[in-house]
């Protein structure tokens, strides 16, 4: 039903269900109307009843009752149920039955729309569909069972008030006119979409032309006795695939009316001739009941085709992809957008592709469609096309071919053209690509350069970030009589990691020269506790001050444990670490350790990087010191270790740190 909505704005889509719960006058004045149509219905049904049979062989009536039944509100049903049987009793009043057969058959009748709508209607509010199998399963199923009820309270009465074989005449004729009444004249209350002829008038007037032709070539053909009824299913059936729900149901009715009821002297074009009235009667109703199914089974294809169809394409018109038509006519190209994403980018008119694309991008479009065209079970093809106003899009081109016409037709060709304006993204990559670049030179800046100058040392060290920069670092200084150096390791890697190493490594260069190594620690994650506890990071790091004179190493290692000393005779000695690291416990303090390097061994500190080398090994750091055992400098110790990133599996960044005393 539609609403004219105010201040000229389009028409607005209102249920008949909200329309009875929201403006109740209007609501039951539309039910007023619907109960007189059940009586108008149902009284001709029963006194023009064909002759020779007692009881009503079409009843509509009931479908239209459980239609208004199931589109009331349900605080109105009741009442609705009460006002129908009250009607259903006057029409048996009105049609002359005696009280002892109008009383049950009018309770009866109320009874079977009650069973029929509490069906359909379940627990649910929401509107019942034709194009769902599931509300036309519910709906058969109410129809059989609503017949039920009818059937035994009617069955009762007659076989008490008339006789047994009357009910056996009632079971052939009546039964299925309930059925179809609720089948066929109820789904004319569903919810049929938002289909119209809008440009299919010209199909419709066909279909109908075609409905009126079929009926005169079986009345025809009757009049020879040759039945051609189901022919009728052809033109119907095509109404059904095509238009909407409800100018089927009601042409489909009109149509059965027409064919059942007028014509041929035995009672109508798809009656059957030589056999009794009641069973001619029955075969009739189960002609139109299997039609009338048939007709449904089509309208829920086609309704759920176009409901598939209606969702695709609001998710095509709301697509960040942009869809167009791309054409080829008499040897050229052109595209048209469909999307809103695309009117963006080709404007929403037809345009040749050489307004559009730069020329390369036309001729690589030109030979991804010519591809296509002959592999045309292929998925499509990809291209990077650039537009005459400098946008990238990344495009997708797939064949619609047509099949009536054949792959190797090249006068009409079309393709469908899929893309993404990936221009911006471009850009912000190229712009966060350099801004890594300038943070990696910057983290370089930080490093050390040149190793210090301290007779009989050996000092080298690098850093090999897995990406441009990382959360590692190390460095070292000198002061009278003794020589730093300290490694680190943020958690985490990229710009992030990068940033909070720089930090660190500052707080650490500005504490007293003086400073023990477990004070230099303690102070430096004082420093940066508040940047490590809003990035949600750690830093592993160790610090040592060597005394060049007596070879005392004095350290302190906060969570790292990765480093060792590599003795000349052979073996080594991890300087284990017993604290937490920086940034877990800001209460944590940091205290010192001692060791000594002797003639010719090599103090060797690395990141957990390098341990990814050897992941089957018990112990990497045997491995680790027997790579550098024979190095013959500092710098060689270095070499072998980041000779470890040429090996496949490492993903973290490598740095080393290593010190060597001379013989």
């Amino acid at each position: 039903m539609t609403l004219a909505a105010h201040n000229g704005s389009p028409p607005m889509r209102v249920s008949l269900t909200r329309l009875l719960a929201e403006r109740p006058s209007l609501g039951w004045l539309f039910f007023a109307a619907g109960v007189v149509t059940v009586y108008l219905v149902s009284l001709p049904a029963i006194l023009f009843r064909p002759t020779g049979i007692e009881w009503a062989i079409w009843w509509p009536a009931v479908g239209i009752a459980v239609g208004l039944v199931i589109r009331a509100p349900r605080r109105a049903v009741p009442v609705a149920l009460l006002i129908l049987t009250a009607v259903f009793l006057v029409v048996q009043f009105s049609a002359g039955r005696p009280p002892e057969l109008a009383i049950p058959f009018g309770v009866a009748a109320g009874l079977e729309v009650a069973v029929v709508a509490l069906i359909l209607r379940g627990g649910r509010e929401r509107a019942l569909h034709v194009s769902r199998v599931s509300d036309l399963a519910r709906l058969l199923l109410a129809a059989v069972a609503g017949a039920a009820v009818l059937t035994v309270i009617a069955s009762a009465a007659i076989a008490t008030q008339v006789s047994l074989d009357a009910v056996v005449e009632y079971l052939q004729t009546s039964v299925l006119a309930h059925i179809i009444g609720v089948i066929v004249v109820t789904p004319l209350f569903f919810d049929h979409g938002r289909t119209s002829l809008r440009g299919r008038e010209r199909e419709f007037v066909l279909q109908v032309v075609s409905v009126i032709g079929t009926i005169a070539v079986i009345a025809a053909a009757a009049s020879i006795g040759l039945p051609l009824a189901f022919l009728l299913l052809g033109p119907l059936v095509w109404g059904a695939a095509r238009f909407s729900g409800r100018i089927v149901i009601v042409q489909f009715l009109v149509v059965m009316l027409v064919v059942s009821e007028f014509g041929e002297e035995t009672g109508g074009l798809i009656s059957v001739d030589g056999v009794q009235s009641q069973l001619s009667a029955f075969m009739v109703e189960l002609f139109v009941l299997s039609s009338g199914v048939v007709i449904l089974a089509v309208l829920a294809l086609a309704g759920s085709q176009r409901r598939v169809l209606r969702l695709s394409s609001a998710a095509i018109a709301a697509s960040l992809t942009g869809f167009a038509d791309l054409r080829l006519r008499g040897g050229q190209w052109s595209v048209t957008a469909i999307n809103d994403a695309a009117r963006l980018s080709f404007g929403s008119e037809e345009r040749p592709v050489e307004a559009i694309f730069e020329r390369e991008s036309v001729a690589a479009l030109a030979a991804i469609a010519a591809d296509l065209s002959e592999q045309a079970a292929s998925l499509g093809g990809l291209a990077r096309l650039t537009t005459l106003d400098e946008r990238i899009l990344e495009t997708t081109v797939s064949p619609l071919l047509d099949p009536d016409r054949g792959a190797g037709d090249d006068d009409d060709r079309r393709y469908s053209l899929q893309f993404l304006d990936i221009t911006d993204s471009l850009r912000l990559a190229r712009a966060e690509e350099e801004e890594l670049q300038r943070a990696a030179e910057m983290q370089r800046a930080l490093l050390p350069d040149q190793p210090p100058a301290v007779e009989g040392w050996q000092v080298a060290g690098a850093c090999l970030p897995s990406r441009d920069v990382g959360g590692d670092f190390f460095s070292w200084s000198t002061q009278s009589g003794a020589l730093s150096i300290t490694l680190g390791d943020v958690m985490g890697k990229g710009l992030g990691a990068g940033v909070m190493a720089a930090s660190l490594q500052m707080a650490i260069r500005l504490q007293p020269p003086t400073a023990s190594p477990g004070a230099v620690l303690t102070r430096s994650a004082r420093a940066v506790a508040d940047q490590l506890e809003r990035a949600s990071t750690f830093a592993t790091v160790v610090h040592a001050r060597i005394d060049t004179v007596t070879g005392v190493v004095e350290y302190a290692d906060a969570g790292h444990g990765l480093t060792l000393i590599v003795r000349t005779g052979g073996g080594y000695e991890r300087l284990a670490s017993t604290s937490l690291p920086l940034g877990v416990d800001e209460d944590e303090v940091w205290l010192d350790s001692r060791a000594t390097l002797g003639a010719s061994d090599v103090l060797l500190s690395i990141s957990d990087g390098a341990l990814d080398a050897f992941p089957d090994s018990a112990d990497p750091l045997a491995d680790v010191a027997a790579l550098v055992a024979t190095a013959e400098s500092a710098q060689d110790a270095v070499d072998a270790v980041l000779g470890l990133s040429r090996l496949p599996g490492i993903a973290d960044d490598i740095t080393v740190v290593a010190v060597r005393r001379s013989a």
